[in-house]
């Protein structure tokens, strides 16, 4: 594997190097490109990491939705992607928490039908046990 600074990318903008990685066609450089975009919490990311909530490997998925969370309102353009994203059975939950911290009213919209389902479903889980 060639080492990441080997590419060309510019180390001295890490959010435009961040943004390069998410291209890559190894997983685990996309991983660690959404990873670091999460610990940055930079509005700028978000068109990108709404994008990549469709990546075939679901950890990067699911680490998209975390990042998109942390990034919190600055990131409202992200709430469609984010509210297909539900369906996700690996990065659902990690959606959820980032509809949530995002907050705005088409967000709590989103997740509205989940929290009024979670009654109910703890109801029939005690039944049936």
């Amino acid at each position: 594997m060639m080492p990441l600074i080997q590419k060309k990318v510019n180390p001295n903008r890490p959010l435009s190097a961040l943004l390069f990685y998410l291209k890559d066609k190894d997983p685990l450089i996309r991983y660690y490109a959404v990873h670091s975009l999460a610990v940055l919490r930079s509005a700028a990311a978000a068109p990108a990491l709404s994008k990549i909530l469709r990546d075939p490997d679901w950890r990067v998925r699911a680490s998209a939705a975390f990042a998109l969370g942390g990034i919190g309102p600055a990131a409202k353009e992200a709430v469609p992607s984010l509210t297909s994203a539900l369906r996700d059975r690996q990065a659902g939950f990690y959606a959820l928490t980032a509809l949530a911290n995002i907050g705005t009213p088409e967000a709590l919209a989103a997740i509205r039908p989940l929290k009024e389902a979670v009654p109910d479903l703890i109801r029939r889980l005690n039944n049936a046990v």
